[in-house]
């Protein structure tokens, strides 16, 4: 009997431990101003170097395609125009009527285009709708819902569609 109780105390005294370890994985705190470039940033160097994106196992097949592009047409309508987006120099951000006359005549061997879509306004979650466009049959779009956990911005993303 003592025995029994003995171990009875040892694990409900270690409990609140383990619970307090474990806390951070599932608390999700409010969203920064800065989130939304960072999502971006996160997206487009995920769909040009194929970088994982964090909290993500969501993996870009056709990155080893995208290299070979000379440049990068990106519209992004959640940041503030003007911000950049990524360091490389190929990498173009546009408003929303220079990309849609751009993916009406492509210009496929040598540009890829790539579309960040905003999909809700919450305080903590972000979600954003990722489509690229490399070639007249090869497109695929994803969607990535953001979140700020304890240790930073962590995504989970899906393949909605592919061409």
């Amino acid at each position: 009997m003592r025995y029994r109780l003995r171990t009875l105390l040892i694990v409900v005294g270690l409990s609140p431990i383990a619970l307090a370890a474990l806390a951070p994985s599932f608390l999700t705190l409010p969203l920064r101003d800065s989130d939304k470039v960072d999502a971006a940033r996160s997206l487009v160097a995920w769909f040009l170097e194929n970088r994982p994106i964090p909290g993500s196992n969501a993996e870009f097949g056709d990155a080893k395609w995208m290299r070979d592009n000379k440049s990068f047409l990106v519209v992004c309508d959640f940041v503030p125009a003007g911000t950049r987006i990524s360091d490389d120099a190929r990498v173009r951000v546009v408003g929303r009527d220079e990309f849609d006359r751009a993916v009406k005549n492509p210009d496929f061997p040598s540009t890829a285009y790539i579309e960040l879509l905003f999909k809700t306004d919450s305080r903590q979650l972000l979600v954003v709708e990722a489509s690229n466009y490399h070639g007249s049959l090869a497109a695929q779009g994803y969607r990535f819902e953001f979140r700020r956990k304890v240790w930073g911005l962590r995504a989970w993303g899906k393949l909605l569609w592919c061409s």
